[in-house]
């Protein structure tokens, strides 16, 4: 029994591998999507790092220890807990915590733009939010997906985005921000239409039927209390509500704009790039060959 207790200490120490993977968020991030067995490798070699200096914590540093809390101590070291499996747990929480802030610091230009671009970013004040931003950012800075950095573009700079879809139906349309995760694969996404149409199969210019923005330009506001306008609760829950002229004039219906949000499947997709009126302008001018 005695001997195993040194083993179980060891296998102890592989949480503060984990506690550092899991709460440096761009650590998280880069290890969502490795092999199981490189993954364990990396877990493996973070955890014995944090050991080897909870090791040397416990002896250089023994007022710190965790021996120093008497009989308490005394039951986890009888259950096989040492002092530095304990540190080492303790050393992982710490890096991950300057590791995130090491992130923040290097992406805060990011940070900022994005906040600045927000219309109520009252929220994005919390520390661990920006943390998580940042980390997002970095990410999607020194990945290969293009797809996923244009989406990041239009999202923080507040561009809208081109979709065009395999049936060559065409969106153009304000991305709804989805940065929490980027090392997840996207499967759906969501855009506030500002137009759409269809691209010609021959020539592949587009032509817009549908003005959304148009639409929304008639809106008026409503004389609605803050409980009224916005539902307590999530943001998916949250409301926007305005008024809308039928045509003829007579009376006004009221429509949640958060609702004309569009979701469509990434397989649908065949291309995606931002929308600048000036270049689409340009090229529906270029005559045919």
């Amino acid at each position: 029994m005695e001997e195993a207790k040194p083993l179980f200490s060891a296998s102890i120490s592989l949480l503060a591998g984990y506690a550092f993977l899991w709460l440096a968020y761009y650590r998280r991030f880069s290890v969502e999507h490795l092999r199981s067995d490189r993954f364990a490798l990396y877990l493996l070699g973070w955890a014995f790092a944090f050991f080897v200096l909870g090791e040397v914590l416990a002896e250089l540093l023994p007022p710190w220890s965790l021996p120093r809390l008497g009989r308490a101590w005394d039951r986890l070291e009888n259950a096989g807990v040492s002092a530095p499996a304990v540190n080492a747990i303790l050393l992982g929480i710490l890096a991950a915590f300057l590791e995130n802030i090491r992130i923040w610091w290097l992406m805060r230009k990011d940070v900022a733009t994005f906040i600045a671009s927000q219309p109520q970013p009252a929220h994005w004040w919390r520390v661990g939010t920006r943390m998580r931003f940042a980390a997002s950012a970095k990410y999607i800075t020194k990945s290969s997906n293009a797809a996923l950095q244009t989406w990041y573009r239009a999202s923080v700079l507040q561009k809208p985005i081109l979709l065009t879809l395999k049936s060559r139906k065409v969106y153009v349309g304000k991305p709804y921000a989805s940065l929490d995760d980027p090392s997840r694969d996207f499967t759906f996404i969501k855009i506030l239409p500002v137009k759409s149409g269809f691209r010609d199969s021959d020539t592949k210019k587009i032509t817009f039927l549908v003005d959304y923005e148009r639409l929304v330009e008639k809106a008026v506001d409503l004389d609605l209390t803050p409980e009224e306008q916005n539902v307590r609760g999530s943001t998916l829950l949250q409301s926007d509500y305005v008024g809308l002229p039928s045509p003829d004039g007579e009376q006004t219906r009221v429509v949640d704009l958060n609702d004309m949000g569009i979701v469509i499947a990434w397989k649908d997709l065949e291309s995606l790039t931002i929308y600048d009126d000036a270049i689409y302008q340009g090229f529906q001018q270029q005559p045919p060959k």
